[in-house]
């Protein structure tokens, strides 16, 4: 049987997006599916115009502003990307409904969908989905952040800071 796709289609922060990929790789796990993801750049005019943040009366702009190709490799783009051209032309059903994991698997597995869309991405899953084992949840978040295939580049920045974070842990942050 051809496996049916879970998709994140954030279009905010460069965090929010990778909350959304690391939540749709692991209900794609939980419901044996394939994981995929929409990840279109941002123009920063379109920031500067529209997309910012308040807090505490100050405006932050969004930081959206990295393309697919300088953060992923090109092998895991073409295995979990997808562009929005190509998902304006998908049979394509949402998560909204659902409360309960079970229920939304058994969804997946008895309708003709191709592409299940998660669309409540927020920090906490937990509250999303009310049967998820929490536990289990976030030991899976950090494996499938580990196994995201990344460019040299930004693999070189995620190890850089595992060394500082492990410097500062080994001297109690800094202080003596």
């Amino acid at each position: 049987m051809k496996r049916k796709k879970i998709l994140s289609d954030r279009k905010d922060s460069n965090g929010n997006r990778f909350i959304g990929i690391i939540n749709a790789f692991y209900i794609a796990k939980q419901c044996n599916q394939k994981p995929m993801f929409t990840w279109d750049a941002v123009s920063k005019a379109h920031l500067l115009v529209e997309d910012y943040k308040n807090f505490n009366k100050q405006r932050f702009i969004s930081t959206a502003l990295d393309t697919k190709e300088n953060i992923f490799s090109k092998n895991f783009i073409q295995e979990h990307c997808l562009t929005y051209e190509d998902k304006s032309s998908l049979s394509l059903a949402t998560d909204e409904k659902f409360r309960y994991l079970k229920k939304f698997k058994n969804y997946i597995l008895n309708t003709n969908y191709d592409y299940y869309e998660i669309t409540r991405t927020e920090d906490y899953i937990k509250d999303i989905w009310k049967d998820l084992d929490i536990c289990n949840y976030t030991q899976s978040a950090a494996e499938i952040f580990n196994n995201i295939n990344f460019t040299e580049k930004v693999a070189s920045i995620i190890k850089q800071a595992h060394l500082k974070a492990t410097e500062l842990k080994n001297t109690n942050g800094g202080g003596h």
